[in-house]
């Protein structure tokens, strides 16, 4: 009897292992089954990077894309499609402004010389146009002031007119100096404040016309 509930009570031991040996391979089963919630999220996160890089990289290409159409489009608009691009660089080097075409010192020195010489030739030119100016004026003036002045002997009275005598001049020399002026009468010289005859004084020589003074009367005789 003994024997038997021995036997029984192994069986039923045996048997309790058993159950337990399944329970923890089964709930070890069932851990090792299970999905690491780390690794979940590494993996989601390569691949939200990989999807960022690619929608770059593919903007980026597309951006590079547009750019080049957008130059490509201006160069057409710019320069005609006939037009060849070496004959634009020619005409783009040979157009450029001379501040930029690189010159030697013999030719910097030249082109000096040669600007000095056009400037001294203005200058010369405007002097003697300021000269010119300068003497038209002057003789106006004078001009102005002779006819004002002394009346001439045609517009004296008869009864004085007849009495003055009548001079017959060989030479006229008008000169802008006084002193190089002078008239020859009878193929005498005479100069202002000389007396041609007696009681006719020489006053004056003028272009156009030379002073008298005779009979304390002073007037003009014109030249012939």
């Amino acid at each position: 009897m003994s024997y038997i509930l021995n036997a029984l009570r192994k069986s039923e031991e045996e048997r309790q292992q058993q159950n337990i040996e399944t329970l923890e391979k089964r709930t070890h089963g069932k851990q090792d089954s299970g999905a690491n919630p780390l690794l979940i999220a590494v993996v989601a996160l390569i691949i939200i990077n990989l999807f960022f890089l690619l929608y770059f990289g593919w903007s980026f290409i597309k951006e590079k894309d547009y750019g080049e159409k957008v130059k490509a489009v201006i160069i057409k608009k710019q320069v005609p499609i006939t037009v060849k691009p070496e004959k634009i660089v020619t005409a783009v080097i040979s157009n450029r402004p001379k501040l930029f075409q690189t010159l030697s010192i013999a030719e910097q020195v030249k082109n000096n010389k040669a600007k000095a010489k056009v400037v001294k030739k203005r200058q010369k030119v405007i002097k003697l146009k300021l000269n010119i100016a300068k003497k038209t004026i002057a003789h106006k003036i004078i001009t102005k002031k002779q006819k004002n002045d002394f009346p001439f002997l045609s517009e004296l009275d008869y009864e004085f007119r007849r009495k003055v005598p009548d001079i017959d001049i060989n030479v006229y020399v008008y000169a802008e100096k006084q002193q190089n002026r002078f008239i020859m009468i009878n193929m005498k010289k005479y100069q202002p404040e000389q007396e041609i005859t007696p009681g006719m004084i020489l006053k004056e020589i003028r272009i156009n016309s030379f002073v008298i003074k005779y009979k304390n009367r002073v007037f003009q005789i014109k030249r012939k």
